[in-house]
């Protein structure tokens, strides 16, 4: 279904500096002997106006890290970096300035939305927060609902007032797109946004994801997902993890056709495209 890539070539950030940067960071669960490391010296950083697709196996980390880009979880060592400031806890200016203007997309649509809410309520609800309790005039609230869930592929009359049990997989995953553009954000990290949906489904998810990047070339996106089809399809740069270690990174043609790393070939052998 992605073989044939939509994806145009972009030209790289004119800005040195990335928007994101990890380095050498390790991440630990439990404690003494017990312990056990999910990232083991991590580095890698996010430019503005790429998509940086992170792939590997089960177990790998991949999740760990996409909350750690996010100031969701601290790392034992190393640094995390948003726009130049120390994310390091919830109190430093690096995590301000990230969690103002980052969003996140989940796995699973119907986990992630409240299920007492409309969809006028679940989109709206991110501005709200990001105001801090400040009102907004309700016609441009509306307004700018309207735009996320047009962005997101939907049309706003037929989702308006549904809850999620009344949405399809693939249109309740692009209302969770829609709450995480509409308070137009520098940085999406969206952790496996179509591995809960049909076919189907993940084909208008994959489409929207594109529809952004077109109307939203300034932003960036981190797509962490085990479909290669996908990752052929939106991303610039790939990232390989295998437990806890990047292997592999670079451009995503240089990665899926020509792999140096054993373990990268190995999953672009075993990727039903």
């Amino acid at each position: 279904m992605m073989r044939g890539t939509e994806r145009e070539a972009r030209p790289d950030s004119v800005d040195e500096s990335p928007l994101l940067e990890v380095s050498h960071v390790v991440r630990r669960f439990g404690r003494g002997e017990g312990s056990r490391a999910a990232l083991r010296g991590v580095s890698m950083r996010v430019d503005k106006g790429r998509c940086l697709a992170v792939i590997g196996g089960s177990g790998s980390g991949k999740t760990t890290l996409a909350h750690l880009l996010l100031g969701l979880q601290r790392a034992d060592a190393g640094a995390v970096r948003y726009r130049g400031a120390l994310v390091q806890g919830r109190r430093s200016p690096g995590y301000r300035l990230l969690r103002g203007e980052s969003s996140v997309v989940f796995q699973n649509p119907y986990a992630s939305l409240d299920p007492r809410w409309d969809v006028e309520r679940l989109v709206a609800e991110p501005l709200m927060v990001r105001l801090h309790g400040k009102r907004i005039d309700a016609d441009d609230r509306r307004d700018m609902v309207v735009g996320a869930l047009t962005q997101a592929g939907l049309d706003p009359a037929s989702v308006w007032g549904r809850r999620p049990a009344r949405l399809s997989g693939g249109q309740a995953q692009r209302v969770a797109i829609a709450r995480a553009i509409v308070t137009q954000p520098k940085l999406i990290v969206a952790d496996e946004p179509m591995s809960a949906i049909d076919v189907a489904a993940r084909l208008q998810v994959v489409h929207t994801f594109a529809a952004i990047r077109d109307a939203r070339p300034d932003a960036a996106i981190v797509i962490v997902s085990h479909d290669l089809g996908v990752v052929q399809h939106l991303a610039d740069d790939v990232l390989v993890l295998h437990d806890g270690t990047v292997v592999e990174q670079g451009p995503t043609d240089r990665i899926l056709q020509d792999p140096q790393h054993p373990y990268t070939r190995e999953l672009v052998r075993a990727a039903s495209w």
